[in-house]
């Protein structure tokens, strides 16, 4: 099923990808700001939390790359409105913070981040990391809109491969690319058990050592996201420490 979602990679071409900074380190203004736009990126900055916000739903960025610690209001809950704003909910969010405890970065996974980086930290690291967030998007190939959309049901959940969408009980759940690439790749697995390694090596590639941690995060997103409800017909279950499978219940695959 992998195979069959369309990807494309964002090499450049005409459109300027565009980034949002919210964070209130005038150092990170200077520095960052900078380097961003000589590595070709539109910057957008505020400094403040709300602001920020506003200016995130004016400009509709590709990114947003925000601090925790604010003056104005909780970085967590900052995440929170982001994930259900309905312009913002689908944007690529990294989180920049000093606060390198576990739990700080759970909780930000859990709450919808994409990316969690631990200052202080080198500028090209962050361009490195901002730009493996552009390495995949969900497009419809030309011509698409006389394309029949196939849709995957299991019980009440439905992911259309044409375009990405998925719902639970005919209600729209937002995934994080990262979710639905690994989601997809355990559905693709039938039955069969996926190990940890293989997942953090297809989705963070050169990142995955750095990323050792995160595929369980990852999943039980996707488990609270979708499995949590009693008619979905898949269960996603560990596999001692080697990795996870998918056990599926229910399936119709269909066209519409």
């Amino acid at each position: 099923m992998l195979d069959n979602i369309i990807i494309a990679i964002l090499t450049g071409g005409d459109s300027m990808r565009s980034i949002l900074i919210i964070d209130e380190d005038q150092e990170v203004k200077a520095g960052l700001r900078e380097s961003l736009k000589k590595e070709g990126f539109k910057v957008y900055y505020s400094d403040k939390a709300r602001a920020g916000l506003g200016k995130a739903r004016e400009k509709c960025p590709d990114i947003i790359l925000m601090e925790l610690a604010f003056s104005d209001t909780d970085g967590f809950e900052l995440i929170k409105e982001i994930r259900s704003d309905s312009i913002l909910m689908h944007t690529a969010l990294i989180i920049t913070s000093s606060r390198s405890d576990d739990l700080d970065k759970v909780l930000a996974f859990e709450l919808g981040a994409d990316d969690y980086i631990v200052k202080p930290v080198c500028i090209r690291e962050i361009i490195a990391r901002i730009k493996s967030q552009f390495k995949y998007v969900r497009v419809k190939p030309l011509g698409a809109e006389q394309i029949p959309d196939v849709v995957l049901r299991y019980g009440d959940v439905a992911i259309n491969l044409n375009d990405g969408e998925t719902t639970v009980n005919g209600k729209k759940v937002v995934l994080s690319a990262k979710e639905f690439l690994i989601l997809n790749m355990l559905l693709d697995s039938k039955g069969k058990i996926v190990k940890t390694k293989v997942i953090l090596q297809k989705i963070w590639g050169a990142d995955s050592k750095a990323a050792a941690g995160l595929a369980g995060v990852y999943i039980n997103n996707i488990r609270r996201k979708i499995c949590s409800n009693s008619t979905c017909g898949f269960n996603i279950k560990a596999v001692g420490k080697e990795g996870y499978k998918v056990e599926i219940s229910i399936k119709t695959n269909t066209a519409v």
